[in-house]
């Protein structure tokens, strides 16, 4: 550095100086954890950092909620239309012009799944459709859909939720470990340009002794240089050095005001605030151990994962490049039910009847027949006059709403069977509702409901049944539970369960009034069980339990080794 530049640095510094005892700066007092926390908080870096995680974090739950159900209300209102169509007729090829006068209103609610495991959409929506004819055929029509299922499954394509439901959660990890990574480093900067300014303002305090004791000393040597003691050689010495320690001064100025500012850019404060560090007197002991660090560093650090997702885009590009390359197909299911209607009640009415197609009334008669206690084959076909295999066969395989029953231990191919409907609540419809419906339609529904509470002890009971069938299965003590009844379908017994391990076993009689139950005809019921059903051979052998079921239960031996506990 030449003279002329120490020179004019040295009076930009003294300027600075001199105008540095004017209170232009608001001077802050900071320790170096409040400066590290201030960088974390405000600082540009800090701020960059937390608006890219910010931005890493949304983009994560974008994708997570494109993998939850999409709820979507769509409809046309007021589509209103009158105008001249032209059609032309088949017959003889003429043209006319027909006239449209209506009012269309539509409104619909549609669910959509994404399936990450096919690549396919699933939709299941309902809609519901006005159409008001104006003009001289003056009409009005409903028209609904009311579920409709309907997949879309691409075929030799590119599946996007794959490669999204692998790419992205890395994505978000390594967005979060940049955003540590980022936020230490901010804390490295703002240590360095901390210490960067007590370095210069030390250094500062250093020049200016040195300019007051060569300022001393020039007093001293000018003295003695009066005296002739001193040469005026000597003395030019110190006029010289004086003289670099004012530079000094004006460098040292200069570069306290860098450094000041370099630590103003690191907290994101501007030039009006002066820093002044405040630091400890002693620093505290760091111990780090090589290998945790290195162990730490490895595991968390963003290369690894910087790879990883390389390596998965590269292999989403190529799996996307081969499927644009080939063949494109793509399967379409839709199943659903609609009807139309003059009115709004008439759309939604018999929805079922499309599904069982010209033979419903076959169809419900079964149903009816069954929820009224006739579950025996014969007793189908001789209520209704008609063989009813084939019905019977599509109601349990076809549209599965009827369960074929056999008594507990039956062979397989026995003819003993029983049919009941399986679901609780269409079992219910068809005994009291379906067929009173002309109840409904005068208003009369307490003389529904009378006929409903006078016989909904009966109707029950096969719920319970099923009921004490499902807890005794949930309790791991047997091998087979389930109820029991003869050829002639004169005797039934409501549970039994078995043990085939332990050849002990339970019988109960299961009554939602205790006055309707009667152990002698359940160890009548008992005594007529079929040795062979249980596959004990001929020396099977039965003894009726003698405790009735409000004095306890009683365990009786009923042969080859079985015990039996009557409810």
């Amino acid at each position: 550095m030449n003279l002329n530049h120490r020179i004019t640095t040295a009076a930009v510094g003294i300027f600075i100086l001199l105008l540095g005892t004017v209170p232009l700066w608001a001077q802050r007092r900071m320790s170096l954890s409040e400066a590290i926390g201030t960088a974390r908080s405000q600082s540009v870096a800090a701020l960059e950092a937390k608006h890219a995680f910010v931005s890493t974090y949304w983009a994560y739950r974008s994708y997570q909620a494109s993998r939850l159900p999409s709820l979507v209300l769509y409809g046309n209102l007021m589509n209103f239309d009158r105008s001249l169509t032209l059609l032309q007729s088949y017959e003889d090829g003429s043209f006319r012009y027909a006239s449209t006068y209506n009012l269309q209103n539509s409104l619909g609610l549609q669910v959509a799944q994404n399936i990450t495991f096919t690549g396919g959409r699933l939709y299941v929506y309902s809609d519901l459709s006005r159409i008001d004819q104006f003009g001289l055929n003056k009409k009005l029509t409903w028209y609904s859909q009311p579920v409709t299922v309907r997949y879309v499954q691409p075929l030799f394509s590119y599946n996007q939720f794959k490669w999204d439901k692998l790419i992205e959660p890395k994505e978000y990890e390594r967005g979060r470990r940049r955003y540590v990574e980022s936020m230490e480093q901010v804390t490295i900067n703002a240590v360095s340009a901390y210490f960067s300014l007590v370095q210069a303002l030390k250094n500062q305090e250093v020049v200016k002794a040195n300019y007051e004791n060569t300022g001393k000393m020039r007093s001293v040597a000018a003295e003695r240089m009066r005296l002739g003691s001193v040469t005026r050689a000597e003395y030019l010495q110190l006029e010289l050095r004086a003289l670099n320690d004012s530079i000094a001064i004006g460098e040292s100025v200069v570069n306290v005001r860098q450094a000041q500012m370099y630590l103003n850019s690191i907290l994101g404060y501007d030039e009006s605030v002066e820093v002044e560090p405040v630091v400890d007197d002693a620093l505290p002991d760091i111990l780090m151990d090589y290998d945790l660090v290195m162990e730490k560093a490895m595991r968390n650090s963003t290369f690894n994962l910087d790879n990883q997702i390389n390596e998965l885009n590269a292999a989403s590009n190529v799996a996307k490049a081969k499927a644009d390359r080939g063949i494109s197909m793509s399967l379409n299911a839709r199943f659903g039910l609609s009807q139309t209607g003059n009115g709004l009640p008439d759309v939604y009415k018999d929805l079922l009847n499309q599904e069982f197609s010209g033979d419903f009334t076959t169809y419900f008669s079964i149903l009816q027949v069954i929820a009224n206690g006739k579950t025996k084959r014969s007793e189908i076909d001789s209520v209704l006059h008609k063989d009813m295999g084939t019905y019977l066969q599509n109601l349990e395989s076809r549209y599965e709403l009827i369960n074929r029953m056999k008594p507990l231990l039956a062979k397989k191919n026995g003819k003993v069977t029983a049919y009941e409907i399986h679901d609780n609540f269409l079992r219910f419809w068809f005994r009291f509702i379906y067929p009173y419906q002309s109840l409904i339609e005068r208003n009369l529904f307490s003389l529904l409901r009378s006929n409903i509470e006078s016989n909904y002890e009966g109707f029950t009971g096969r719920t319970l049944e099923r009921y004490f069938q499902d807890k005794f299965m949930e309790t791991e003590q047997f091998t087979q539970i389930g109820n029991w009844w003869d050829r002639k379908g004169e005797n039934e017994i409501d549970l039994i369960a078995i043990n085939e391990f332990t050849h002990t076993g339970l019988i109960a009689e299961i009554k939602r009034n205790v006055q309707k139950l009667s152990m002698s005809k359940l160890q009548e019921k008992i005594a007529i069980l079929p040795k062979k059903d249980f596959g004990l051979g001929t020396s099977m052998g039965v003894q009726s339990c003698q405790n009735r079921c409000g004095g306890g239960a009683s365990d009786r031996a009923i042969g080859a080794g079985w015990r039996v506990r009557c409810l």
